[in-house]
């Protein structure tokens, strides 16, 4: 089924990249048909300077998959990015596009800072959405002085579309 073998892609690029720590890039299209748990995954991303992740879910409804974006995905690009001072370029792509959450604003917050106070992120693309690019908006500035403040270098590139 459509389910497991997402699974087991899954598992077997986690496996992959745990195995070879000399891989520095990753592009991955993902069609998910279930809620699959992707901690383990981010977690063996150390060794990584570009990721590319589109996820695709057609059979599903828009807040189940905003759901999942919001509470699986995006705190754990935010929890790799902490631990991998290395990467330069993240894309992560869900198709259908997303919807507003009020109780997602502190999850996409903490996901601005990680990208924004980056040692080394260049590029950054993801979905655009109502919540991302008002927040971002919002945290800018801020961000953007504590970055010149801790001479991080120039800031990342940020697309959101």
């Amino acid at each position: 089924s459509r389910a497991s073998n997402c699974t087991l892609l899954i598992k077997y690029l986690t496996t992959g990249l745990r195995e070879n720590n000399t891989l520095q890039e990753l592009n991955v299209d993902i069609i998910l048909s279930e809620n699959i748990k992707f901690k383990e995954f981010f977690e063996a991303t150390d060794n990584l300077k570009s990721l590319t992740m589109i996820f695709y879910e057609p059979s599903v409804s828009e807040l189940v998959w905003t759901s999942f974006y919001h509470e699986e995905i995006v705190p754990h690009v935010t929890n790799m990015l902490k631990r991998n001072e290395d990467m330069k370029f993240l894309k992560v792509i869900f198709y259908p596009c997303l919807l507003y959450k009020e109780d997602w604003i502190p999850i996409v917050q903490t996901f601005w800072k990680s990208v924004l106070l980056h040692p080394s992120l260049c590029y950054v693309r993801i979905n655009k959405s109502a919540i991302t690019v008002d927040i971002l908006n919002d945290m800018k500035k801020t961000l953007l002085t504590q970055r010149k403040e801790k001479k991080l270098g120039p800031h990342p590139i940020v697309e959101a579309w």
